[in-house]
């Protein structure tokens, strides 16, 4: 590994929450890196719609003094529409350049205009496209933590200087309940199988399908591990609180602690996805070697192609998702399979790995 003692970097994210899974990468990543580099971090609030937190967060980052500043972005943390990206990047493009220093920004996320659902469809191309240039014009370097969100953001915008890196996975778990201590601590008594869905709560994580899956599975347990992030989500959230069988329960948003005693709970982990992209649910999944039933959006499905660690349904027909889940209730080879594949996923694809990869890239940023 190159030598990271003079390197100082500035780091743009949310809070270590897991109310937002932007703020818990970035920790991992943190943690990972240890003493080995200068960090600063500047936090964005999360869902916070003021001008001036912005201003006095890219400030903060322009003036830093730091060799480097890495972005770590997902349009919904600039407020609604990501408008707030609009008062946020172009000062620390100001800045930055003033002062020579490099910009790196994750994409976590990648808007297209196939994200376009209703409304006036030339204007939300022209702001999609807006967006994006945006990005790529403040970034001196662009991640994408997977090639599907890379096409969709290329499918934009021409893309000049861009890394594909892994998102990570942390080796060893944050906890160590045994599963029957980590189901009661949610009040489970491990007699039925116990299917769970961590994360936040939204229409694109696709927990009215589990929901409905549920329903169809009576003598199965159902467990939504999570809250909504976003006020704009609470429609969705609160018609889910109105539809739940018997068999489903929802947490809320959780601490740190019962985040990750849900996949300690769990003996299978079902994230019927709508969105693309990669998902830090999943890795988290790796970490603590629990099986995966997933949609067939294009992550899931590449990391099935590559590694045989998802079980995957046609997200399309609730039929399917039901057949998946029985599947791996009853096979047992098939679920010793899957654990397999993911424990595997994990050394592959493991935070200190990551870290290596990221020190590459500053080291090249700030040599070019």
């Amino acid at each position: 590994m190159s030598d990271r003692s003079r390197l100082s970097v500035c780091f743009v994210s949310t809070p270590n929450s897991p109310a937002c899974g932007i703020g818990t990468h970035t920790g991992e990543l943190l943690r990972e890196f240890g003493d080995t580099i200068d960090i600063r971090h500047t936090y964005l609030g999360i869902n916070s719609v003021n001008p001036m937190h912005f201003l006095a967060s890219e400030i903060t980052s322009g003036l830093t003094g730091a060799d480097l500043v890495h972005v770590q972005h997902e349009y919904g943390l600039f407020g609604p529409k990501s408008v707030m990206s609009w008062v946020f990047f172009p000062v620390l493009f100001v800045l930055t350049r003033l002062r020579r220093t490099p910009v790196v920004i994750t994409v976590h996320e990648a808007w297209s205009c196939d994200t376009i659902e209703s409304g006036p469809r030339l204007l939300k191309r022209g702001y999609i496209l807006a967006t994006n240039y945006l990005l790529k014009t403040v970034a001196d370097e662009l991640v994408f933590l997977s090639d599907s969100i890379e096409t969709t953001f290329r499918s934009t915008v021409r893309v000049e200087s861009a890394t594909r890196l892994p998102h990570g996975v942390v080796f060893e778990r944050r906890i160590n309940l045994k599963q029957s201590d980590a189901q009661g601590h949610f009040g489970y008594s491990g007699e039925e199988p116990l299917v769970v869905e961590p994360g936040y709560v939204s229409r694109q994580k696709g927990q009215d399908r589990f929901v409905e899956l549920a329903g169809t599975l009576p003598a199965v347990q159902f467990f939504i591990a999570g809250g909504t992030r976003s006020e704009r989500d609470r429609p969705f959230v609160n018609s889910l609180e109105e539809s739940l069988p018997e068999n489903v329960s929802m947490t809320g948003v959780l601490d740190e602690e019962s985040f990750h005693a849900s996949f300690r709970a769990a003996d299978i982990v079902v994230l019927p996805y709508r969105k693309d992209g990669q998902s830090g649910v999943f890795n988290w999944c790796a970490s603590y070697e629990v099986p995966v039933i997933g949609s067939d959006c294009t992550y899931f499905v590449n990391l099935n192609d590559e590694y045989g660690c998802v079980e995957i349904f046609d997200g399309s027909d609730p039929s399917d998702m039901k057949r998946s889940v029985e599947r791996l209730l009853s096979d047992q080879e098939r679920y010793n399979e899957l654990v397999s594949s993911i424990i595997s996923y994990k050394r592959q694809e493991s935070f200190e790995r990551v870290v290596d990869h990221h020190v590459e890239l500053y080291q090249g940023l700030l040599d070019s």
